[in-house]
């Protein structure tokens, strides 16, 4: 019997270039713009996971970025330097430093 199917997942956490979860949708996963628990810090993005599909008795119904709502309650205090004066900046706190993709798979 001959497996047809294979699921690769793998986390890059060089620089790699963004890609997309959908046609014209970004696909950053470490974005400092988009994650509040991250807006403190330089502009960077990032695309880390990715997923290598090969499907065929099985089609992907879904891809998903999950992480992205911030803990209720929950933040964190951060020096910053502003103009030469240090700032306490006090930012809520995500599940991650960057958000995760959920992968879902059914029958064709």
């Amino acid at each position: 019997m001959i497996n047809r199917m294979a699921i690769f997942h793998y986390v890059m956490n060089g620089s790699m270039p963004g890609g997309s979860l959908r046609l014209g949708e970004k696909g950053w996963m470490y974005d400092t713009k988009s994650n509040s628990t991250l807006s403190a810090n330089c502009t960077l993005q990032k695309c880390l996971d990715w997923f290598l599909c090969n499907l065929h008795d099985f089609k992907i119904t879904s891809i998903d970025m999950i992480g992205r709502e911030a803990i209720a309650s929950l933040t964190y205090c951060k020096e910053k330097k502003v103009r030469k004066k240090l700032t306490n900046l006090v930012l809520p706190v995500l599940p991650s430093d960057h958000f995760g993709l959920l992968l879902t798979i059914g029958s064709k």
